[in-house]
This record gives C-alpha cells, structure tokens and sequence, in this order.
C-alpha cells in the first residue's frame, strides 16, 4: 500500500500545478489532504481521504471540512431533495449520486486512484450545483408565468 501511494503521488505534480488547488500525502498517518481555494460553491475547503490498509482494494474514507462545518463525510455532499433528484435524473438518468460514485464498495476497484476520486468530486460538486440552478429556475417558472413554457425549456437546458 505504502509503495502504491508514493507511486500515486508522483503523478501529483499535475493537480498542484493549476495553483487553486495543493494534494499533500502523510504516508504515516496514511492521510491524503486536499486543500481548494476554490471549488464549485465552497471556498478554502479541505478534503481528508482516510486510507486503510486494504488500500487499494478498499477505497479510502473522504472527508470534507470548510470554514462553516466541521469534518462530515463526503457522502453526505451527494444527498439531494426529491427535486434534485428528479432534475440529476432528466440530466443523466442517475437516480441518486451515491449509488454512482466510485467511493461505493461496489463500484472501488483497485485500479481506480486518488486522482480518480478528486475528478469524481469536482464533477459531482459542479453537477451538484447545476441541479440546484435548475431546480430554482422551476421554482420561479411555477411562480412566474409571463414567459412561454419553450423559453422556460431553453434556460433550463441551457443550464
């Protein structure tokens, strides 16, 4: 496991190289942390990924920390309303994030990397906030009809 983290974290160079973002490995505490300036919604958020011991046939714990929470799970990040689910549905016929995510026992495999779950975050924390947008763009059509049903449907997909 250690060799395969310091062989992971080679390849790290990349991912620090875009400045807003800063991956360190403690290879005795068997920690990963991931420090954004900026991501998706959240300012100076701090991942934590926990890795056991049956890494890699295990995927790691993640954590996310910012300024107003302490520590939760990332999973918790994924739950969605019943609108936000209906609307991550029309987008990509996904019932929920939770049952996709590589972090799932049932998706992990050992192939999959750090790397892989950091892109899979960002992805999820941006698809995150396109539901909402459009979920708040139904909101207001429900209470505002002046404008036509097809004009509704083009700023909702345009989003």
């Amino acid at each position: 496991m250690m060799r395969r983290l310091r062989n992971e974290s080679k390849k790290w160079q990349e991912f620090n190289s875009k400045g807003d973002r800063q991956i360190s490995l403690d290879l005795e505490s068997k920690i990963v942390h991931v420090f954004y300036k900026n991501v998706s919604n959240f300012k100076n958020v701090l991942f934590t990924l926990k890795i056991s011991g049956e890494y890699p046939f295990k995927a790691p714990k993640v954590f996310i920390s910012t300024g107003k929470y302490e520590e939760r799970h990332i999973l918790q990040l994924y739950k969605m309303t019943r609108r936000g689910q209906n609307e991550l549905e029309k987008m990509s016929n996904m019932k929920c994030l939770c049952c996709f995510t590589i972090l799932c026992s049932d998706n992990w495999h050992p192939t999959k990397n750090i790397l892989d779950i950091l892109k899979e975050i960002e992805y999820f924390l941006e698809l995150r906030d396109r539901i909402r947008s459009r979920v708040a763009v139904r909101v207001f059509q429900h209470h505002e009809s002046g404008l036509p049903a097809v004009l509704w449907n083009e700023i909702i997909n345009f989003i």
